[in-house]
């Protein structure tokens, strides 16, 4: 896809989220409007639950939050809680596979309400082989997560990630705000979206970046002398350390190579 294609790409992406959200408002005050007393009926009827069990021999962690919240830290076992989560919540675990489901889409019934929050414990020093991370229009924070292999697919929710590291990270960072902070990430693939990206860390290996309409971020610790960096511009500017880029930067044939494709948002790197 030449810079063309992908700008195309990126404004027709950018008017059909207008576009999208404007239709989902409407929606959204029709049904409110007609539907609130038989939402109030409903939501009693699904009904919540709560949910706390410990886990051991998981490997590999497969997360699809919708709407709620979902928060992942250390502590000192392998600990699974769910508040508020609707009756269709599921966590179970299938041979080394941990799969966790908030339940259900997003249900006009239960617009405004706070929304299940799932937290996830791991133990202090685990490192998953797998960890699949699907983030819908829900919040997510992460404080300390290490893995083989990191896929996070984040839809139009808010993703903030602190003390991450992967020997190979996929990212769709979506339409909502991604921000990582203390990253480690080796061979990072991140495509962006419409919401601002920013990562914070180590960045090392082959890695690609396709930048989308919104604000791309990169502060990557080390020299600009270990990175073959190669930029195909769309619409916005791509800086390394303030200085705008075209072509190649950095030492051809360097340890890291990092290739990235604008679109209309500025992408910032900035390695140091």
């Amino acid at each position: 896809m030449n810079g063309f294609q992908r700008t195309v790409k990126y404004v027709a992406m950018a008017l059909g989220l207008c576009l999208a959200l404007s239709i989902i408002l409407a929606i959204a005050g029709g049904v409110s409007a007609l539907f609130g007393v038989v939402g109030w009926w409903q939501e009693g009827e699904m009904g919540t639950v709560n949910f706390s069990q410990e886990y051991a021999g998981v490997l590999n962690i497969d997360i699809d939050n919708d709407m709620g919240a979902l928060t992942i830290r250390q502590g000192d076992v392998f600990r699974v809680e769910a508040y508020d989560a609707r009756n269709s919540f599921t966590c179970r675990q299938q041979g080394d596979t941990l799969k966790i489901e908030s339940g259900g889409g997003w249900n006009p019934f239960r617009w405004g309400a706070g929304g299940t929050q799932i937290v996830v414990t791991l133990p202090q020093g685990y490192e998953a082989q797998r960890v699949e991370i699907e983030n819908g229009a829900g919040r997510v924070e992460i404080k300390g997560l290490k893995a083989g292999l990191l896929t996070i697919e984040n839809g139009a929710g808010a993703f903030y990630g602190q003390d991450m590291s992967a020997q190979r990270t996929n990212i769709d960072a979506g339409v909502g705000e991604v921000s990582i902070q203390q990253a480690e990430f080796h061979d990072l693939d991140l495509e962006t979206g419409v919401g601002a990206t920013t990562i914070t860390g180590s960045v090392t290996g082959r890695s690609r970046v396709e930048c989308g309409v919104g604000e791309t971020t990169l502060n990557i610790s080390g020299n600009v002398a270990d990175y073959s960096i190669t930029a195909d511009m769309g619409i916005g500017a791509i800086s390394l350390n303030g200085q705008k880029i075209s072509g190649s930067a950095g030492t051809p044939g360097a340890p890291n190579a990092l290739h990235v494709s604008g679109g209309i948002g500025a992408v910032n790197i900035n390695i140091q």
